[in-house]
């Protein structure tokens, strides 16, 4: 009667969070943890809510194969009886095979012994506040104008090969070009002209260069 009345109850969250980026999901606790709930907006991610709860690898069809060992450590550590709610973050996969980064906030449901019975919780969608860190973390490590690895990007490198170098590594160099008679370029030409040039001597070193070398621009204001 108490998981009967439990589906209703998540049933009825349902008709509330079906319109939003939200799923409500509940497993059991066992070895198998078969999942016994899934609200339908499951389906804007392309999956059937009735063949999850019927495949016995649900698990498997949404996550993200790099990701399941870090889920699995996570859902392993509900059964210390001392943990508490928590939450991660992880790729899921659609059911057309895309991925979508979710953050899913889960919570143990214990008998009277503490043992684990169930487990629920939600899974919010965060791909796009996702591609926004990362794109706020490039920003932060990219010269804007020609793409090229910024001042503070190169002395990061620079440091680890100088440590990698004291632990024996391959020998490196750095080659440090300046662009003469460049402010010329700028006073007679104006300062989108001086721009073009530089996009075009940034495109020119990538060219030329290997994917594992660093190119940044150097500059002084």
């Amino acid at each position: 009667m108490r998981c009967e009345a439990r589906t209703r109850e998540l049933s009825n969250a349902n008709i509330i969070v079906q319109n939003s980026p939200v799923i409500l999901y509940r497993f059991g606790g066992s070895p198998h943890s078969p999942l016994i709930y899934v609200s339908h907006n499951i389906t804007k991610l392309g999956h059937d809510p009735a063949r999850l709860i019927a495949s016995p690898d649900w698990a498997k069809r949404l996550i993200h194969p790099d990701d399941r060992a870090k889920v699995g450590e996570a859902m392993a550590r509900l059964l210390d009886k001392s943990s508490d709610e928590s939450s991660i973050e992880f790729r899921l996969t659609t059911a057309d095979g895309t991925v979508r980064w979710v953050e899913n906030r889960y919570v143990p449901v214990r008998d009277t012994d503490g043992r684990l019975v169930e487990v629920e919780g939600i899974v919010i969608d965060i791909t796009e506040r996702k591609a926004a860190d990362e794109k706020i973390a490039q920003l932060a490590r990219i010269d804007n104008l020609t793409g090229l690895e910024n001042r503070a990007t190169f002395r990061e490198r620079l440091q680890q090969c100088f440590a990698a170098a004291h632990r024996g590594a391959l020998p490196f160099a750095v080659l440090y070009l300046d662009l003469d008679k460049f402010k010329p370029v700028n006073d007679t030409h104006g300062h989108p002209t001086g721009d073009l040039l530089l996009q075009e001597v940034a495109k020119r070193l990538r060219a030329c260069t290997r994917e594992t070398d660093l190119i940044a621009r150097l500059w002084w204001r």
